[in-house]
């Protein structure tokens, strides 16, 4: 029997190595858009977080005097337990 291919049966074929083939400019294009996106929403929530604190940051009246008196007992308590 003759051997059309060439090789002897016992010749093995030579592995290939299976790698990952490099992505392409497009794939890298949309990675980066992607990562583009996410940045800037990241920067907006960011801005829009530090925005909240800016209007929240200031206490009523109400608050302010509550926060007095709170003091003012922890004052308290401290001295009496001193005693």
């Amino acid at each position: 029997m003759s051997n059309l291919s060439g090789r002897n049966k016992n010749q093995k074929k030579p592995t290939q190595a299976r790698t990952k083939p490099s992505p392409g400019a497009d794939e890298i294009s949309n990675k980066s858009k992607r990562w583009t996106f996410i940045q800037n929403d990241l920067e907006n929530a960011l801005d829009t977080w530090e925005e909240l604190e800016k209007s929240q940051a200031g206490m009523s009246p109400e608050e302010e005097q509550f926060e007095k008196i709170k003091t003012i007992i922890g004052q308290l308590k401290d001295k009496l337990n001193q005693f």
